[in-house]
């Protein structure tokens, strides 16, 4: 039981550092900007795969530009 309430609130932490980070409405935005792809039939678990293949992508250009 402890650990599931850690676990809480490690997750509760995380999420708000980011939130203050980037901001809650831009998480928000574009989750609502995804939402067409649940009703074509895409999974949220296909969406969260095209979301990460994206960051990567998008954390490896940012990386060879400092390198650059």
């Amino acid at each position: 039981m402890k650990a599931d309430v850690q676990n809480y609130l490690d997750v509760k932490a995380r999420i708000e550092r980011i939130e203050n980070i980037v901001g809650g409405f831009t998480i928000e935005y574009q989750c609502e900007k995804l939402l067409p792809l649940l009703a074509d039939g895409f999974t949220e678990e296909e969406i969260i795969d095209y979301m990460a293949i994206k960051l990567h992508e998008c954390a490896n250009k940012q990386q060879v530009n400092e390198e650059i």
